[in-house]
């Protein structure tokens, strides 16, 4: 991705941030953001921000709401959101959202507004418990992604969509916990929430696979093998993230690059083929985070 840097007075440079990364973790006009110099690069951080613990969000109808506001201010750590709306339908929404929110529920609500708590308050403290979680889920989809594609199992493809649904419940745990950890190094943390992104996008192109095969369960063997080495793949970083050295991330990074320069050397023009390289850039990407 690539941002025109724009002058702004008369000694002052700001380049504009992606739209699609501002919806996602809420961020607001007057917001800080962390920044972290990395040599030629710079790593912003939105979610390196610790909530007040209540936060209220008013929405006039349902064409103005999206689940991201609410999701937003569960992972930077409040305990309490209350959604304000004169639309039904909004609030019906909102207690959706909950569904997804681990350790929250609907407390309360009436023809005016919703609150949405932490129940839980006692998980908050387990990061690593529920990571390894979320990289057991990773690593589930993969084998029922692989077993629906050699066998043609379809109700394996229908457990990978409700895994697909707990992964991101965890990974949004997962940030809310981080976001919570004040006391942690920010060194550890930004890789942490990196990684934690990483595994989200693996786990949307398992699911976005497994939508392709439920409709048209005609992928060439070709698509099959691929598929096949890039799970493997993934398998092998999850199994290995924690223990990774130097030579060992780099003989991954050749073998996703390998995957990814046979994949662009068929002529597979599928929406499998397209994941498949997804999926190899992204652990290209965790590869050489790890390394840094």
């Amino acid at each position: 991705m690539k941002r025109k840097v724009l002058r702004v007075g008369n000694a002052s440079l700001a380049v504009s941030l992606p739209n699609k990364w501002v919806r996602q973790y809420g961020v607001l006009a007057g917001q800080e953001l962390e920044i972290f110099d990395s040599g030629n690069c710079l790593q912003i951080g939105a979610a390196l921000q610790h909530a007040s613990g209540v936060v209220e969000i008013t929405v006039p109808s349902v064409a103005d709401f999206s689940r991201r506001l609410v999701f937003s201010s569960y992972i930077k750590g409040n305990d309490e959101i209350i959604v304000r709306s004169e639309d039904s339908q909004v609030l019906s929404k909102a207690v959706d959202a909950a569904v997804s929110m681990l350790g929250f529920d609907a407390l309360v609500i009436d023809e005016s507004h919703v609150i949405l708590k932490n129940i839980a308050k006692t998980i908050d403290d387990d990061f690593d418990a529920y990571f390894r979680r979320l990289v057991y889920t990773v690593r589930l989809m993969g084998k029922l992604l692989n077993e629906a594609m050699a066998q043609g199992r379809m109700d394996c493809l229908d457990d990978l969509l409700r895994l697909e649904l707990l992964s991101n419940k965890l990974s949004m745990f997962c940030k809310r916990m981080l976001n919570l950890d004040v006391s942690m190094d920010r060194t550890v943390l930004t890789p942490r929430y990196v990684l934690l992104v990483q595994l989200e996008q693996v786990c949307d192109a398992y699911r976005d696979i497994g939508i392709v095969l439920s409709k048209r369960f005609d992928t060439s063997l070709e698509a099959k093998l691929f598929v096949e080495r890039a799970v493997f793949l993934v398998d092998y970083f999850c199994s290995h993230y924690k223990k990774a050295d130097v030579a060992m991330i780099s003989a991954l990074r050749k073998e996703v690059k390998d995957l990814k320069r046979s994949v662009l050397e068929t002529d597979l023009t599928t929406p499998t083929a397209v994941l498949i390289y997804t999926i190899a850039d992204i652990i290209d990407t965790a590869a050489m985070d790890a390394i840094e």
